[in-house]
C-alpha cells in the first residue's frame, strides 16, 4: 500500500546563525588580502583595534587568531615566540578589524572549521598556542607534528639581564634570564633547591651572550646532580637522579664530578595527532612582550 500523504504543515523551523554569517563574511574579506611579514615596521603601520589575523609560511595560510582589545600586541608576541625558535622561514600576516564582541562570537573558531577542510591553518592543530604542560608532562614523547618538534627553540639565542658587577647567585641569574627569554625556562623551586641557588655564585658571562652559556654558568656554581635539559619547547632545571629521563630531549648539560658536561639528547617523538590549546589567548608568560633584542 503506498503511503499516507502527510497534511501540508504552514510551519517550520528556521535558525539563524550569526556567527555562522560573521565567520562567512571573515572568510572572504581575509582571502583577499595580501600577507606581509611580521616585522615591526609592518606592525605599527596598523591601528589599535581588536580583531581577527592569519598566518602566513611560505604561500601558505597556518594559523588563525583573534585578539579581542587590539592586534598589535597579539602578533608581537607570535613575533617574539618566532625570534627564539629554529627556524628558516619567514613568517607573514593578515588582519581585519572587527567591531564585534569577539568573546562572545568565537569568529576565529568558526574560520578554523573553514580552512582545516582546504588544508590550511594547520598550526591551530599542532599546538602552537600551549602552554607550559607541566612538571609532569616532561618525560612523556612530544608529537612528530608538534610545532615545537617542528621549530624547536634556540638555545643560542642572545641574553641581555644587565646585571651589575662580575657575580650573583644562582638565582638571581635564572630569574633575570628567565625575564629575558621568548620561550619558557622553569627550575626547581623546592625549599632545598632554592636554598642552593641562593648560595650558589654565579660568574657573569658578558652581556648578549648565548643562553647556553649563561645556563653553564649557573651550573658551574651549583652541587653535582643538577641538570639543564633542553626540550623542543622549552627548558628545565632540576636536580636530577637519572640524566636520561627526557625522551624528547634535545640535549643536556648536566653536573658530575664538579665539571659540566654535555649530552646530545634522544629527540624521540611520538606519532599521533596534537592535543592543542583552543585559547589563542592564552600565552604562556615567556611568551609576553619584554625589553629583548630580537633583531
Amino acid at each position: 500500500m503506498p503511503a499516507p500523504k502527510k497534511s501540508p504543515r504552514p510551519d517550520a523551523d528556521f535558525k539563524l546563525s550569526i556567527t555562522k554569517a560573521l565567520a562567512d563574511q571573515l572568510k572572504i574579506a581575509l582571502d583577499k588580502l595580501t600577507p606581509v611579514h611580521l616585522t615591526d615596521e609592518n606592525l605599527t603601520k596598523l591601528e589599535a583595534r581588536a580583531g581577527v589575523y592569519t598566518l602566513w609560511v611560505d604561500g601558505e595560510l597556518v594559523y588563525v587568531g583573534k585578539a579581542a582589545k587590539e592586534l598589535v600586541p597579539r602578533l608581537r608576541q607570535h613575533m617574539r615566540k618566532f625570534a627564539g625558535r629554529n627556524m628558516k622561514v619567514l613568517v607573514s600576516f593578515t588582519c581585519l578589524y572587527v567591531d564585534e564582541d569577539l568573546e562572545a562570537s568565537a569568529p576565529e573558531r568558526m574560520l578554523i572549521k573553514r580552512y582545516l577542510p582546504e588544508g590550511r591553518a594547520i598550526w591551530n592543530t599542532s599546538g602552537f598556542g600551549n602552554k607550559d604542560p607541566g612538571r609532569q608532562r616532561d618525560t612523556t614523547r612530544v608529537k612528530a607534528k608538534h610545532f615545537d618538534a617542528q621549530y624547536p627553540i634556540n638555545v643560542e639565542f642572545p641574553v641581555k639581564c644587565s646585571l651589575p658587577g662580575s657575580r650573583h647567585t644562582a638565582l638571581t641569574v635564572l630569574e633575570r634570564v628567565k625575564k629575558q627569554l621568548p620561550f619558557l625556562l622553569r627550575f626547581s623551586k623546592s625549599d632545598e633547591a632554592l636554598e642552593e641557588l641562593r648560595a650558589g655564585m654565579v660568574t657573569i658571562p658578558s652581556d648578549g651572550a648565548a643562553l647556553s652559556v649563561w645556563l653553564q654558568s649557573v651550573l658551574a656554581g651549583l652541587s653535582d646532580g643538577w641538570q639543564v635539559t633542553v626540550l623542543p619547547g622549552y627548558v628545565i632545571m632540576y636536580r636530577e637522579a637519572r640524566a636520561d629521563a627526557y625522551e624528547s630531549a634535545l640535549l643536556y648539560w648536566r653536573k658530575e664530578k664538579g665539571t659540566v658536561i654535555r649530552v646530545t639528547g634522544p629527540a624521540r617523538f611520538a606519532e599521533g595527532e596534537v592535543k592543542s590549546d583552543e585559547d589563542d589567548e592564552s600565552v604562556d608568560e615567556n611568551e609576553k612582550s619584554a625589553d629583548v633584542d630580537v633583531s
